[in-house]
């Protein structure tokens, strides 16, 4: 998908997205890109390598790493910013660039968590 003309793509707003499941994934990207976001889609965590050169932030759904059976804390090496989409919150300490998104997803709690992951928010695409 191309944005408009009237978009501005800040530096470095791809979002990886992963998820097995495909019409999920493919909704999870339509809402990021709707958003002026670039996005890569991935059905497991290997593929994706957790990052991807020029990512700003992955979104993770939990079945992912139950699929693919990669520790909670590999999610978060290199410091970048992941929001994981979960079933339920438990209590507990939250790793540190995690944040918790409980499904199913309303209004624009995806949005605003990706937006809100980012340093000074800065990676958010505008439109004028």
């Amino acid at each position: 998908m191309t944005l408009p003309a009237h978009s501005i793509s800040l530096p470095d707003t791809t979002v990886v997205v992963v998820a097995p499941d495909e019409a999920f994934r493919r909704s999870l990207g339509f809402v990021l890109e709707a958003e002026g976001y670039r996005i890569r889609l991935f059905d497991h965590l290997p593929a994706a390598g957790v990052w991807v050169d020029g990512a700003c932030c992955a979104v993770v759904d939990e079945k992912a790493l139950e699929v693919d059976g990669v520790p909670l804390a590999r999610l978060t090496e290199g410091g970048r910013p992941v929001v994981l989409l979960v079933d339920r919150i438990k209590n507990g300490p939250a790793a540190a660039g995690l944040s918790l998104v409980e499904k199913p997803l309303l209004g624009r709690t995806l949005v605003d968590a990706v937006s809100a992951s980012l340093p000074g928010h800065a990676g958010r695409p505008r439109t004028t």
